[in-house]
């Protein structure tokens, strides 16, 4: 049995104005997003990826009722919400918190990071005022921050420690579903590591629902339950983590997993079998907008959209003519064995006898 669903999104598109004549009418409009529809379970992890520019950030605010969709609509516990007046979206918005890419931008320096994570209990009088300093407190302490620097300001963080403090206040707000906007991309790969953690461990300790945005398949693998691909503002891949990862069924998808590094020692993937420039977002090429990069396409991808569905066999639903038709993909191989001298070399250096 699915869990119950906490987001649904249906049929949202979102174009912005990216150029006006002399009267200042519009003449060239960026579709950041095309015909999507995804939904979010209860206690799920939702990975959205694709390369910069695809409309996922812009898919993610729409979730969030941050800016109102030119068509579709967002449902939370099957609730329409996406229309509301601005009095109704901000108990909406409560239940969807968002956590920011740069953690130093989301917050304001001329506030401690006690103020900062006790905001939203005062905005939506979740916490009496006697009481706002004692939950600050346990808020800090539950993303691995101690209760004494709530006196501290965003500078005296680290960007670990900022992070952090981003977490705490979306907590603040006793949220159902968080938005990750490429939570760890700024900070360095021991500390995406921590963050990662606390993310899995605030998940089951409270329950959490997570869209987790990013562009790093080895951050999602570890995240996410399952995956949605985007390209150029539509969705063209979608189901299980391993469905998507490890049995990719769109040529898109295909040149993503063959571009990530791979964890095995000894194995390297091949070359990402897809050539050319991403097109224009100003004006995508039609029918499938992967057909000018993608190795198999033919006449029909040129016309016609393919549909966003499961294969003869199942598994995960993929927008291509030919899903069911591809070649298998091309397996990790071994990696290049280095020369006696090299592995000589390499020998002494771990041992400590190369300086």
């Amino acid at each position: 049995m699915s869990a119950p669903q906490v987001i649904r999104a249906e049929g949202l598109s979102k174009s912005f104005v990216v150029g006006r004549d002399l009267l200042g009418r519009p003449t060239r409009r960026v579709r950041a997003v095309d015909d999507v529809s995804l939904s979010v379970g209860a206690r799920e992890t939702l990975a959205l990826v694709g390369e910069s520019g695809c409309g996922k950030s812009t898919l993610g605010r729409m979730v969030m009722c941050l800016i109102p969709p030119d068509h579709g609509t967002v449902e939370m516990h099957g609730q329409p919400v996406s229309h509301r007046s601005e009095r109704d979206l901000r108990q909406v918005r409560r239940k969807a918190q968002l956590v920011f890419q740069d953690p130093y931008s989301a917050l304001n320096p001329r506030m401690t990071a006690g103020q900062l994570i006790g905001e939203p209990l005062m905005l939506h009088d979740l916490v009496p005022r006697a009481d706002r300093a004692a939950r600050v407190a346990e808020l800090m302490e539950a993303v691995g921050l101690a209760a004494p620097q709530a006196d501290r300001y965003p500078h005296e963080f680290s960007g670990g420690q900022r992070q952090r403090i981003v977490i705490a206040r979306a907590l603040a707000a006793e949220p159902e579903i968080i938005v990750c906007d490429e939570p760890v991309s700024a900070l360095d790969v021991s500390v995406q590591s921590q963050i990662l953690n606390l993310l899995v461990d605030l998940q089951e300790r409270l329950g959490l629902s997570y869209l987790f945005i990013s562009h790093d398949l080895g951050v999602v693998q570890q995240m996410a339950d399952r995956v949605a691909v985007m390209y150029l503002g539509r969705i063209v891949e979608i189901g299980t983590a391993a469905e998507v990862l490890d049995a990719p069924r769109h040529p898109y998808t295909r040149a993503l997993v063959a571009s990530a590094p791979v964890a095995r020692p000894g194995k390297r993937r091949g070359s990402p079998p897809v050539e050319g420039d991403l097109p224009s977002p100003v004006a995508p090429p039609p029918g499938c907008h992967f057909h000018t990069r993608c190795p198999f396409a033919e006449d029909i991808c040129r016309r016609e959209v393919p549909a966003l569905i499961s294969g003869e066999a199942g598994g995960a639903a993929a927008a291509c003519h030919f899903r069911d038709s591809l070649p298998p993909a091309e397996p990790p191989r071994p990696a290049a064995t280095p020369s006696p001298a090299l592995a000589r070399l390499m020998t002494a250096f771990h041992a400590g006898s190369v300086p």
